[in-house]
């Protein structure tokens, strides 16, 4: 697996805080209040990314940028819990899989 530039790992924080955003809403849909939700985590996101050396250093590698995407989505009380954490991402991962399998 190619490291990802910083053009790509941008281009993937957007459409992942995108789809997210989309399958967390109502319809599952892209609406305008999806799009603003996505934009405003795209952009707690990359401030998170590129403030901060180690964890820039890592969101190069795709594998490792999805896992930073979920541990910033997830917010604080997550952060301060490893456990809660890797549950809620083995959690929405298990969901996102189940989703596609069953479209």
């Amino acid at each position: 697996m190619l490291d990802f530039s910083d053009e790509e790992y941008e281009r993937f924080i957007a459409n992942w805080t995108l789809t997210i955003e989309a399958a967390l809403g109502p319809a599952g849909q892209v609406n305008e209040t999806v799009r603003v939700e996505a934009a405003r985590r795209q952009t707690e996101l990359l401030q998170g990314v590129l403030t901060n050396e180690r964890v820039r250093a890592l969101a190069v590698n795709p594998l490792l940028l999805t896992v930073i995407a979920w541990y910033i989505n997830t917010g604080p009380s997550c952060r301060k819990n490893r456990a809660e954490f890797v549950q809620r991402v083995h959690r929405g991962a298990v969901g996102l899989l189940g989703n596609r399998q069953a479209g």
